[in-house]
């Protein structure tokens, strides 16, 4: 009997585990840009892809946990599995204040960060900002020294 319930919570756990270490491997499609948004991006970069991300599993993740796991499958040459965690980057004494006629004031609701840091599958440095309307990151690559921009 003893054996059983050993082995039943030890199946118990590693379920557990897996999901706590998931991946998740959002949706991703490629988008056609306008042509003012193309002729601003032509000026900029020499090479670049536009796609959109379906990244509502990917916050869920965020905000519940402060870490994330997930692949950025694009196509051969760009695919990435990132390791994302919470990075606020305000000092611990941080104070928003605003200032009115009548004189300064602290927020008492400061604004939430939705900065995150992390590192690639091959060690690169990714540095990200996600929430719902925004998703922009940018993956240093330390071997060609140039960086990935993703907007």
């Amino acid at each position: 009997m003893k054996a059983k319930f050993i082995f039943f919570v030890g199946i118990i756990v590693s379920l557990s585990m897996g999901t706590a270490n998931s991946q998740i491997i959002p949706s991703i499609t490629r988008v056609s840009l306008s042509a003012q948004d193309k002729a601003i991006l032509d000026q900029q970069l020499n090479e670049y892809t536009p796609f959109t991300i379906e990244k509502r599993e990917l916050i869920d993740s965020l905000y519940k946990n402060g870490t994330c796991q997930f692949q950025i499958h694009i196509d051969r040459q760009w695919s990435w599995t990132i390791d994302l965690e919470f990075n606020d980057m305000r000092a611990h004494d941080f104070k928003q204040t605003y200032i009115t006629d009548e004189g300064e004031f602290e927020m008492e609701d400061p604004f939430v960060l939705n900065t995150f840091k992390g590192k690639t599958s091959d060690n690169q440095t990714v540095r990200f900002t996600i929430d719902e309307k925004i998703f922009f990151g940018v993956i240093l690559d330390h071997s060609t020294f140039g960086s990935y921009i993703i907007y």
